[in-house]
This record gives C-alpha cells, sequence and structure tokens, in this order.
C-alpha cells in the first residue's frame, strides 16, 4: 500500500516493478492527499509503516507518530529524531538511509511476532500537556530527566 501524494517516485514504475514480482494484485496506491478523518484507516490495514527517509531530513513524522500511537511496527531509515525516536519506544527497526538493499533487508529480516513496543508510555509523554510542560521545563532551565 502506497499512500499519499507523489513526489519522489514514478507511479507506473511503482506499477511495472509490482508487475515483474508478480503482487500487482497487492499493490494498493492511493497517490493523492488522504483526508484527515481516513488516515487511520489506512494505518490499520498495513503490516508495518516504512519510512524511508532520506539522510538531510531533520524533522519528526506525522505517519510515525500516528503508527506509534496505534502500536504498528515502524521501519524508519536511521535519520535524527526518526531513529531516536523509533529506539527510545521499541518502535520496529532501522535501515540506512538512501540504501533501497538496507531497507529491502529490514522488512524481510523484521520479526513481527517478537515486535513489542511501548505505546502506552510513548502516548503518555506525547500528550497534549507533557509538550506543554516540556516546554515550560525548558523555558525554565529544567531538563526532563
Amino acid at each position: 500500500m502506497v499512500v499519499g501524494p507523489t513526489r519522489a517516485f514514478d507511479a507506473d514504475a511503482l506499477r511495472a516493478r509490482a508487475e515483474r514480482l508478480g503482487i500487482m494484485d497487492r499493490l494498493h496506491l492511493r497517490l493523492e492527499h488522504v483526508p484527515d478523518e481516513e488516515v487511520e484507516g489506512f494505518f490499520l490495514a498495513s503490516d508495518a509503516c516504512l519510512l524511508p527517509y532520506r539522510r538531510t531530513f531533520a524533522g519528526q513524522s506525522g505517519p510515525l507518530l500516528i503508527a506509534a500511537s496505534l502500536g504498528l511496527p515502524v521501519l524508519a531509515a536511521d535519520v535524527g529524531v526518526l531513529a531516536e525516536t523509533v529506539n527510545a519506544y521499541h518502535l520496529g527497526e532501522l535501515f540506512a538511509p538512501e540504501d533501497p538493499a538496507a531497507l529491502a533487508r529490514c522488512v524481510l529480516d523484521f520479526d513481527a511476532a517478537a515486535f513489542a513496543p511501548h505505546t502506552a508510555r510513548f502516548l503518555q509523554e506525547h500528550t497534549p500537556q507533557a509538550f506543554v510542560d516540556a516546554v515550560l521545563r525548558s523555558y525554565l532551565g529544567q531538563t526532563d530527566h
């Protein structure tokens, strides 16, 4: 399942690859903006959330946060705050960014049976109030721990 507006890949090439691999019947494309009220359904229909960000990515990922809140495994590029979040809450596995072979190995080697995210702790530490408290602590010069 590939969902969201296309930016960095060619949909026709993706279809051709699926055809060559014999998985065209399992490929689902929704290559457009998805309204907020429909987003969660795509996550719940997935086995994992794949986040192949480039090594220059420096932000947080909305899909990562949604997957984490639902307890869905995350397979993410090993970059910045994405890696920190995946590791801190045992949300899944990391692979080298911009390395298709590493991404493929990560997907093939991921053991869903052993997956045990710290979803409850993630949710507790990512409430709106937790955010407000962290901002206030930062202004007061206090650390989290």
